[in-house]
């Protein structure tokens, strides 16, 4: 069973009406819908609670916009104008109503997380926000709503000191200005380079001006960047200006779209990628902010890569039961784990004795801090067979050396919600032979080996039981394959435990549908699939073979 800490949301059915043309504007309604559907029918439903907004008022708004600009945007809407400032600003009558209720999203949550009603607070909201200036609407952006939800947080709850992370794909130009002046505002962004990047800004030198001088960090990524640098940023860069600025309050600019789907920017993000990151905002959340943590949607333009990637980002809360699918299932629990302060030789016998081979390194509290492996420990340590004494004192030196000198920092763990599939990828990513599993307080709870995943996916699909079989069928493309074979399977009472359908061939031949059958009667499967009308896909032959005709036999079905 799968327990999840509670989640709210905060959303209205209203922020559908503003409309942007229809559904060639990639800020469309459908990006709201596919987040709802995804999470009010996926596993955080049971947790998760929705709350209407309420429309910002006027002096929160004012704190980061002018009046003049305020007038022109209202004037512009109900004068029946297609856009604002560009012609990618698209809006309606309804507009300026809605970007003040998604301005009120974020005052909501904040009054939800200091009233002790929640501690993770995601405005699902549109128009986003992060590139509105003062007096300009810019990027589908109309009212910057993270800049509001700051000032709000300040003057509210006298929360001075406000930490912004940005990683939508895109610069938050909006927000830089709003704030690059403040020193008690600290404003990350890590997005595509803005030399191949819309708005432009972003580079690495502005780093704030006059009293907000050291309060920017950007952080621009090149094209194709994938998760391993953002990871990276992650633990070298964000981390510690987060420890140096001791904020006390985090709010994220959640934007999506730098998921490889998304043709809205070049950079290559994976959906897991969310889920990690969603696991360093709770992180920092709880060491600065006594686990308080708002995030506000920003970008996200590809809907199905937009509703996994939201779920992943709010899932990482998750307390995971067993599950035979989740790598908490199959993972070495409790892990065997060391200080920093922990002498070479020390690590290496812990190593020989265990018979492991990566050892996670961890503070006092039990949180991640680096990972050393059996190769790392023989590139650092003499042979045993000395050559003269010149040896023999690097040896005494390397005697005193800490594992803290020569462990690696992990851009890549898995968490309690990370699936098989997960593991399977980063392996195939990282090229590593073991990953630290953590749970959402960056504390060490097991480690995964590839041979773990190897004995989970044996287990899962019964992989060299007796009567095991993997047969091929070829997708006639009539409504609902999937569903007829499960039925011809329960019919005839067959056990299977996988089912995968191929992407079309590259050549025009039809898709493939896989099934693994636990049976010693194959013929009986191939039997009950052809009355169905399936055609078997067998090697062997052009043609699906005649079971009538006794020159025509199949080959031995392989077992595995």
């Amino acid at each position: 069973m799968t327990r999840f800490r509670p989640i709210c949301m905060v959303t209205d059915p209203r922020y559908l009406k503003h409309d942007t043309g229809g559904v060639a504007h990639p800020e469309s309604p459908a990006r709201l819908r596919a987040i709802a559907e995804k999470l009010k029918n996926g596993p955080l439903a049971a947790v998760l609670s929705v709350v209407a907004p309420r429309r910002a008022e006027r002096g929160w708004i004012t704190a980061c916009h002018s009046e003049d600009y305020l007038f022109r945007l209202e004037e512009a809407a109900l004068s029946g104008r297609a856009f604002v400032d560009h012609p990618d600003n698209q809006i309606c009558f309804d507009s300026f109503d809605i970007a003040q209720l998604a301005a009120g999203a974020g005052p909501v949550g904040i009054d939800r997380l200091e009233d002790g009603h929640d501690k993770l607070v995601f405005c699902s909201v549109r128009p986003p926000g992060h590139h509105a200036e003062p007096a300009l609407a810019l990027g589908f952006c109309l009212l910057n709503n993270v800049g509001i939800a700051a000032r709000y947080w300040q003057s509210r709850y006298g929360r001075k000191k406000i930490a912004i992370i940005d990683w939508d794909a895109h610069h938050g130009n909006g927000i830089q200005t709003l704030f690059e002046e403040d020193p008690d505002i600290l404003y990350i962004s890590i997005h595509e380079h803005p030399t191949f990047s819309f708005p432009g800004t972003g580079y690495a030198e502005e780093c704030g001006i006059g009293k907000g001088a050291g309060t920017l960090l950007n952080i621009p990524l090149p094209p194709g960047a994938d998760d391993e640098l953002v990871l990276r940023a992650m633990t070298h860069q964000i981390m510690p200006a987060m420890d140096r600025f001791q904020p006390e309050a985090l709010i994220v600019a959640a934007g999506f779209d730098g998921h490889a789907l998304d043709d809205m920017s070049g950079l290559s993000y994976s959906t897991a990628l969310y889920g990690q990151l969603g696991i360093h905002m709770a992180a920092m959340a709880r060491k600065h902010c006594q686990g308080r943590l708002l995030s506000i949607l920003e970008g996200g333009y590809h809907l199905e890569a937009l509703a996994a990637s939201v779920e992943q980002y709010c899932c990482p809360t998750v307390t995971q039961g067993r599950n035979i699918m989740y790598v908490t299932s199959h993972m070495t629990t409790p892990a065997l784990t060391i200080p920093p302060g922990t002498l070479l030789a020390e690590a290496r016998q812990l190593l020989q004795e265990h018979h492991f081979r990566h050892l996670p390194v961890v503070d006092d509290e039990g949180h991640l801090m680096g990972m050393v492996t059996d190769r790392d420990l023989r590139s650092a340590l003499p042979s045993s067979v000395l050559a003269d004494e010149e040896d023999s004192k690097r040896a005494t030196q390397l005697g005193e050396t800490t594992v803290r000198e020569i462990m690696s920092h992990p851009h890549y763990f898995l968490t309690s919600i990370s699936t098989l599939d997960d593991a399977l990828y980063l392996f195939d990513k990282t090229n590593v032979g073991a990953l630290p599993v953590i749970a959402s307080d960056n504390r060490v709870t097991g480690i995964l080996a590839i041979k773990n995943l190897l004995s989970a996916y044996k287990k899962l699909f019964g992989l060299g039981e007796r009567g095991s079989a993997l047969v091929a069928v070829e997708d006639d493309s009539k409504p609902k394959p999937l569903t007829r074979l499960v039925r011809v399977l329960e019919n005839h009472e067959i056990r299977f435990t996988r089912l995968i359908r191929t992407d079309q061939e590259a050549d025009g031949r039809p898709r493939t549908i896989y099934l693994r059958v636990h049976t010693f009667n194959m013929t009986a499967v191939h039997q009950a699939l052809r009355e169905a009308g399936f055609r078997l896909a067998l090697p062997t032959h052009k043609n699906p073979p005649d079971p009538t005709d006794p020159t025509d036999a199949s080959p031995a079905p392989h077992h595995s």
